[in-house]
């Protein structure tokens, strides 16, 4: 099972992905 977290910091996005 996994986690998807998506991260908006001032212009910059993040995006995570646990497993």
């Amino acid at each position: 099972m996994g986690m998807l977290l998506i991260r908006q910091t001032g212009h910059r996005l993040e995006l995570h992905i646990i497993i």
